[in-house]
């Protein structure tokens, strides 16, 4: 295979869906809903209730659906705009032995079976080395024919992981039951 080679330009929108993706994953419907309630019962409650209970509930009913969304927004613009790695291109190689992000005259590798996890969305793929370290690779610049073969390869990676797990996972029970 030939090594497959993009230039990307990470973009506030890039970093912010990173953001609301690990804030929300886990208790996203949970946190909804807990604003909806929190909604309801400052409707509920009219001009009936204390100033200070319908100020806690107001809070809660715009926290996760408002609040938090807009602070992770100001987060990523910071990070984008201050951060000097983002304000040069990053180019992404994938060779049939390993992942290579490099900008400027800095450059890192990783092998595919040291890669955490391959997360792809329709407008990004997400290839993380730890449980939060992840490279952004936005697809908004790359041909449809690019993207195609970028997220067949990426699928084949990760079918070949899950394999190697596996098969780790059933060495790892013989080694057990010899014992």
């Amino acid at each position: 295979m030939q090594p497959m080679t993009f230039e990307v330009k990470i973009k506030i929108k890039d970093v912010y869906a990173y953001l609301m993706y690990h804030m929300y994953k886990g208790s996203g419907a949970f946190s909804i809903v807990l604003s909806i309630i929190a909604l309801v019962m400052l409707i509920q409650g009219g001009r009936n209730q204390d100033s200070m209970k319908a100020m806690i509930l107001l809070f809660i009913a715009l926290f996760f659906t408002i609040i938090q969304p807009v602070s992770l927004f100001l987060k990523a613009a910071q990070q984008v705009t201050g951060n000097p790695m983002f304000q040069k291109p990053i180019t992404y190689t994938f060779t049939e032995e390993e992942f290579i992000t490099a900008q400027g005259e800095e450059s890192m590798s990783v092998t595919y079976e040291n890669i955490w996890k391959i997360k792809i969305s329709s407008k990004r793929v997400y290839i993380y080395t730890g449980r939060l370290n992840a490279s952004i690779i936005p697809l908004r610049d790359m041909a449809q024919e690019e993207r195609d073969k970028l997220v067949a390869f990426l699928n084949e990676k990760k079918k070949e992981k899950g394999k190697q797990k596996n098969d780790k996972q059933i060495a790892e029970c013989d080694d057990n039951e010899r014992n």
